[in-house]
């Protein structure tokens, strides 16, 4: 006698294959679930990945320590791996004897993945419009205090309810070109007058002494597009304008090139947290920055 034939593993019809469900617990936490006919469980992993993440977000805009965020990044790390480890053990273990659900076919899958995807970019806009936002630093301008290669979180729910204030990290919109967002020190607030004299700032005449502050070069060269890098004002800052400058003062594009910076114009700022670093030259990761409060 014959052996009786396997059961079909066609996908969408009989039979789970743990690859495949391993496959599409990637893109989205949940499918994979979905796929192993566990909609409910899928559905509610998906759920709960995306409000851990969220609370990562809202996290940062409270007085609470950087850790708490970290720790809700984590845990939505973890779950999402759990969520893909789980769907391929069950998968496994379903092998050739699974019974298909209605929705075990891959038009539904597609459409699943759609829907969840969008659902999952409206709540992340959402997010960085009114709650927090990450941002990759890729320059040098804001050296030692925030490096390249650093991870930051930015606080963008503190400004709708106050202003910016002196000393805060604030992103904006660049005046020369709105479509690029920069992240720099607030050293002046309107009416302020503010003074650069052989590389020291001076806030309405006074000398300010700012520890975070490094020099990486020597006089400006004489050229008008340096003559205002060590030496410029003094200038008043507008009503309805803020005066941004770089930590690395002597590599910095800021305001004392392209001007201040109107309120509407600063998206956020007053608490960044560097959630993680990577040294771009040598791609090891700086442990001893991640955590911390940028200040």
């Amino acid at each position: 006698m014959d052996a009786p034939a396997p059961a079909e593993t066609k996908l969408g019809t009989k039979g789970r294959r743990w690859w495949v469900a391993g496959l599409l617990g990637i893109p989205l936490a949940g499918l994979g679930q979905i796929y192993n006919g566990q909609a409910r469980k899928g559905l509610l992993g998906y759920v709960s990945f995306l409000l851990v993440f969220f609370a990562a977000a809202v996290l940062v805009t409270t007085p609470l320590p950087p850790w708490t965020v970290l720790l809700a990044m984590l845990l939505a790390i973890l779950l999402r791996l759990a969520l893909i480890f789980e769907g391929m053990v069950v998968a496994r273990r379903l092998g050739a004897t699974f019974t298909p659900r209605r929705y075990n076919r891959w038009p539904v899958y597609v459409g699943a993945l759609v829907l969840m995807y969008l659902l999952q970019f409206g709540v992340s806009r959402l997010q960085q419009a009114y709650l927090a936002q990450t941002f990759h630093i890729p320059s040098g301008s804001l050296e030692p205090t925030i490096l390249i290669g650093d991870q930051v979180w930015i606080d963008k729910l503190r400004y709708r309810f106050r202003d910016p204030q002196r000393w805060d990290w604030a992103v904006f919109l660049s005046p020369e070109d709105p479509k690029i967002t920069l992240i720099k020190r607030i050293v002046g607030i309107p009416g302020d007058r503010i003074e650069i004299r052989d590389k020291q700032l001076l806030l309405n005449g006074e000398r300010q002494e700012e520890p975070y502050v490094i020099h990486t070069a020597g006089p400006a060269p004489d050229n008008p597009i340096f003559k205002e890098r060590d030496n410029f004002g003094p200038y008043q800052v507008p009503a309805g304008h803020y005066f941004l400058l770089g930590d690395n003062r002597d590599n910095s594009y800021d305001c004392r090139f392209f001007g201040p910076v109107p309120r509407s114009s600063i998206l956020g700022g007053g608490k960044v947290v560097r959630y993680w670093s990577l040294n771009p030259q040598t791609g090891e990761i700086r442990w001893d920055r991640i955590g911390d409060l940028v200040q």
